[in-house]
């Protein structure tokens, strides 16, 4: 009883920072309700920073700031933008390695597709960042020093289009609806699986190159095809010239 307190014991508070403390020095009373020492913390926030990147420019198509707790789960979800397409796995590994290629060489591998490979990564599935999701957390940098940001980065590339026509190989006059495939820019494309039957005519001639890479500029690829036509036999009387008989071959 009228015992002085001038220190604390201190402790650290997961998810929050140290603000201030109150009614030190204390004087012990008799009363055991005025006998606290009050420490204050505030939760500690982290911004996640969000970004929408066009992977061929780097052009930030969209970026959002969201002040998270530390501590807390986060998620995050891609955001299209009018023009855009989200890019495939194949499309971000490759374009990251080219610009990184100490990185591939130090796991090991000789070329991208086998890195997919290796590690499980579907080519073809959209790209989506490892920490597109998960508890954020603030991180110790190298020096010591706190990072209170979290970088989250979604990649697309320009909407980019490629015709596929159908079409008659004398009169060049198109018998087919077209088709229009659409894919990201840099994205591989495949003309293979839109090899279609034309009713009266006969495939003569597929593309000479049925894959291709979307770009800005892409030429038509071309089916093309003979429409069948009918030959008679007809069988004829020496004498008389008569007809006997008559059939349709193909």
């Amino acid at each position: 009883y009228q015992d002085k307190i001038s220190t604390y014991t201190d402790k650290n508070v997961d998810g929050y920072d140290f603000d201030k403390v109150e009614t030190i020095p204390l004087v012990i009373s008799a009363s055991e309700e005025e006998n606290i020492i009050k420490v204050y913390y505030t939760r500690r926030k982290i911004t996640l920073r969000i970004r929408h990147i066009d992977i061929t420019t780097g052009e930030v198509l969209n970026e959002e700031l969201r002040l998270e707790n530390d501590g807390d789960t986060y998620s995050t979800e891609p955001d299209v933008q009018d023009g855009y397409l989200q890019v495939s796995n194949k499309i971000y590994y490759k374009r990251y390695f080219a610009n990184h290629p100490e990185e591939l060489i130090a796991e090991g591998v000789d070329t991208v597709d086998e890195y997919m490979q290796i590690n499980g990564i579907n080519p073809t599935a959209l790209f989506i960042p490892k920490n597109a999701t998960g508890v954020i957390r603030v991180v110790e940098n190298d020096d010591g020093t706190l990072s209170y940001e979290i970088g989250v980065v979604y990649y697309y590339g320009a909407e980019r289009e490629v015709t596929v026509k159908y079409v008659d190989k004398i009169t060049g006059e198109e018998i087919g609806e077209e088709v229009v495939k659409v894919g990201p820019d840099g994205e591989t494309y495949d003309v293979t699986e839109d090899q279609k039957e034309v009713e009266g005519y006969t495939l003569v001639e597929i593309p000479d190159n049925p894959e291709g890479i979307y770009e800005e500029e892409n030429e038509p690829r071309h089916y093309y095809y003979a429409k069948n036509t009918k030959v008679m036999v007809r069988y004829v009387d020496m004498d008389t010239g008569e007809t006997i008989d008559e059939e349709a071959n193909y």
